[in-house]
């Protein structure tokens, strides 16, 4: 099996929207607060979120149920000297209630197929010290550990 591909059937019914409008981008908050509990003001996090849409290859994607988004990705398609044209993600979470049914690898998916189809080789995503279950996800996606990613505040 290659990296990144499925290893169970998805339910055929989810569905993976790109949000692009402030009131789309605001409904992300519930589920990228997960990575920042407590940190994130609901206005300051959209107006973020819509200036960061609003640069080149930018998208914010995620799975919805009813009018609340369960799963949500940040993710941009980027050139480096490093690591060729590749996608980035910068932020990729699922609510609490919704984690174990298979949504982060629906969205793991998403931006693969879409850095295939925009002709990047690879995906990258820095991942907290203290995420070891999101580093087994990663892993288990056939993601590897390739590099450190230093931080500076200045």
């Amino acid at each position: 099996m290659n990296p990144g591909e499925l290893r169970e059937p998805v339910p055929p019914t989810i569905e993976v929207r790109l949000f692009q409008e402030p009131e789309d981008l605001a409904r992300c908050f519930e589920a990228l607060d997960v990575l920042h509990p407590g940190r994130l003001d609901p206005a300051d996090f959209t107006a973020t979120l819509t200036r960061m849409v609003r640069e080149p290859g930018v998208r914010v994607a995620g799975i919805e149920e009813g009018p609340r988004v369960l799963a949500c990705v940040v993710f941009r398609v980027a050139e480096s000297l490093s690591y060729g044209r590749h996608v980035s993600i910068e932020e990729i979470a699922t609510v609490q209630d919704a984690r174990a049914r298979g949504l982060g690898r629906i969205l793991m998916d998403h931006v693969r197929d879409h850095g295939r189809a925009e002709g990047c080789a690879s995906i990258h995503l820095n991942s907290g010290l203290g995420r070891a279950a999101t580093r087994r996800f990663y892993h288990r996606y056939g993601m590897d550990i390739s590099s450190f990613h230093f931080k500076m505040e200045i």
